[in-house]
């Protein structure tokens, strides 16, 4: 089985966090304004809702009948962040 390693760490000064994984890089932090955020990256909800995208797409790619799913994703959360919808 495969293992993928994510490090993540405290951007100093800050309540932003840098997060990578091999030579891929990321900042998460919180909207400006709320919550102490800088607006520096994305917000949780923003990266919860790319990871969920993402394995939408690949298994719409991995089955044969991908071709009748939408080729846009789309992910929208109520309440929260008001920045992920």
């Amino acid at each position: 089985m495969n293992s993928t390693k994510v490090q993540f760490h405290s951007v100093p000064g800050t309540d932003a966090a840098m997060g990578w994984v091999g030579g891929h890089s990321i900042v998460g932090d919180r909207p400006a304004g709320i919550a102490g955020g800088q607006g520096l990256g994305f917000s949780d909800g923003q990266l919860l809702g790319l990871a969920i995208g993402g394995v939408i797409r690949r298994a719409r790619e991995a089955t044969t009948v991908g071709n009748s799913l939408p080729r846009g994703i789309g992910v929208t959360f109520a309440g929260g962040d008001q920045d992920a919808r």
